[in-house]
């Protein structure tokens, strides 16, 4: 059988594909109309007597669709599955009817399709221990870090493991009191921005501030993170935590009332009205704050790194004074003399040394200033190439509030005084 699809109907002739094959019901072939010439005609000739063409026809390939099945020979079976409705609605509805389509194959084979007899082998293969036949590459900080660098010959690591040693010792007598966190992925996952932390995320944050430490966050966020902490951070605590809103333009103390600036930067108008095209487009939704332009994708398979796009050519025509920052779900336009790290510096200058912590640690991310601009950082997801900082933490495979929580458990305090001990890394672990 060969599956002819065009827009919309690729996810119901994979299904079908699938099915069928799976199940052993027949041999199957996927075909977009524009390519059905390609040689799939010769086959299907040759065993026209028991081949068919299975049609999936949208509104958008209607014209080909029919065009294409009145050259197939009246000797070929051809079976339309048809939706009048354009768009993913459409591709759904077809989705939906594809999943019908083995029915009454498998009763006429006496195939129950609920329950599919299994094989002896069948069972052997499902229970393979197959992590430990299957080589993994390795993952952990030193691997991390030279595949930032852009390598991982067998001649460099070596090398950036003896820079990770040098960096684990020197960070292992450092004593701070405090740890300046960015927020969306790093202490939430950035597809659950929205909720609160996880409740092993807010426990343990919550221990570090029991402990005595000092809290700050660090984000692109403005006012919704400010009530986000004050939904699960205790009020006798909140003395304890500091953000810095806006990619650190806006300080607020979390035991204050919210007061939000008063002044908007003069070029905050200049970057929405240069935008707006691109809104109305609907390339890209744009949020304005008083110090911040928050930019994020729009539309069907919209990227940040498109938006990102987007953003510089705009702002490579302004001469304005702000610098284009990402995270993982958005770009933020900020002024050039603020951000994640002038936030950090000013907590240093009063209360010491910091742990700096975000995720975003590469150059362009909104986390790469941060981590760079102290040793004492670490990132939990994507690292700077630099050796003597921004080391990725966690155990292999670990990412966001996961690498968080590894990180939190390398700290020891004792005494008032709170160190990080990174873990060591050996050859081949």
């Amino acid at each position: 059988m060969v599956v002819l699809y065009g827009s919309g109907g690729y996810p119901a002739a994979l299904d079908i594909q699938i099915r069928y094959e799976e199940l052993g019901l027949a041999p199957v072939e996927l075909a977009d109309y524009r390519n059905f010439a390609h040689g799939r005609h010769v086959g299907l000739q040759r065993r026209a007597s028991h081949a068919a063409v299975l049609a999936l026809i949208t509104p958008e390939v209607e014209a080909i669709a029919e065009r294409t099945l009145r050259t197939v020979p009246s000797a070929i079976r051809i079976v339309r599955i048809r939706t009048t409705t354009p768009g993913v609605a459409g591709s759904l509805q077809l989705l939906a009817a594809a999943m019908q389509t083995p029915t009454l194959r498998a009763a006429a084979q006496n195939l129950a399709l609920s329950k599919p007899p299994v094989p002896a082998f069948g069972r052997e293969l499902y229970h393979l221990p197959f992590k430990r036949l299957f080589p993994t590459p390795e993952d952990n900080p030193v691997t991390r870090k030279a595949r930032a660098i852009g390598t991982t010959s067998s001649d460099a690591l070596p090398l950036v493991r003896v820079a990770y040693d040098r960096w684990r010792l020197w960070v292992g007598r450092q004593r701070f009191t405090t740890i300046v966190l960015d927020y969306d992925g790093t202490c939430v996952d950035t597809t659950a921005r929205y909720e609160l932390p996880r409740a092993e995320i807010r426990d343990a944050l919550l221990q570090l501030l029991q402990n005595g430490l000092q809290l700050a966050f660090a984000s692109g966020r403005g006012s919704s993170l400010y009530t986000a902490l004050q939904a699960w951070v205790p009020e006798h605590l909140r003395s304890q935590v500091q953000l810095g809103l806006h990619n650190g333009a806006w300080e607020q103390a979390l035991d204050a009332p919210l007061t939000p600036p008063k002044d908007e930067s003069a070029w905050v108008q200049e970057v929405c009205a240069s935008l707006a095209a691109f809104v109305e487009l609907g390339a890209i939704v744009v949020r304005q704050g008083h110090q911040q332009v928050g930019v994020e994708p729009a539309g069907n398979g919209a990227s940040v790194a498109a938006a990102r796009s987007i953003v510089n050519s705009v702002v490579e025509l302004l001469d304005a004074p702000v610098q284009v920052v990402s995270s993982g779900h958005s770009v933020d336009v900020v002024a050039a003399d603020s951000g994640k790290a002038p936030f950090l510096r000013k907590l240093q200058q009063r209360s010491g040394a910091a742990l700096a912590v975000g995720d975003q640690g590469a150059p362009g991310g909104n986390d790469f200033a941060l981590l760079t601009a102290t040793k004492l950082s670490v990132s939990v997801d994507r690292c700077s190439p630099a050796l003597d900082r921004c080391w990725p933490l966690g155990r292999s495979g670990q990412r966001g509030p996961d690498a968080l929580l590894d990180v939190v458990g390398m700290l020891h305090t004792s005494n008032g005084v709170t160190r990080l001990v990174p873990p060591k890394v050996k050859n081949g672990t």
